[in-house]
């Protein structure tokens, strides 16, 4: 696969919640990056956040908008969106939509580092009773 499939690749099974898919998909030394700055390391670790994170936004999906690759580092900038479910808490969802951009690098056909930048910030205002 070419660097744009591999990305699609991944892009396709986040969009699915394919833990099995992403999980191949990943290097492994494979890094997560979050908006704060947490960094995540090794497919295992990774994938068990994610699965913890499809649990609180399960139709959770990112659509690309434009996609800028310079050697093996990829900018990805679209959205991410889902229904954020609260029902742990207090028995409510909430639909979020917000601006995202991701950084990509690949190494050997696979995704080493995975980087997202949103304003998370949003979706915990959002999420907050009384909003």
């Amino acid at each position: 696969m070419n660097h744009g499939d591999v990305i699609a690749a991944f892009i396709t099974a986040i969009n699915k919640g394919d833990l099995s898919a992403m999980g191949k998909l990943m290097t492994e030394d494979h890094r997560f990056i979050d908006s704060a700055g947490t960094e995540l390391r090794g497919p295992a670790t990774v994938c068990a956040a994610w699965r913890d994170f499809f649990f609180i936004m399960p139709d959770y999906r990112i659509s690309i908008e434009r996609m800028v690759t310079e050697a093996d580092v990829t900018a990805l900038f679209g959205t991410a969106e889902g229904t954020l479910n609260l029902a742990v808490a207090n028995n409510t969802t909430r639909r979020i939509e917000l601006p995202a951009a991701w950084k990509v690098s690949l190494r050997d056909g696979r995704i080493a580092v995975w980087q997202v930048y949103t304003d998370w910030g949003t979706v915990l205002r959002t999420a907050s009773p009384g909003t």
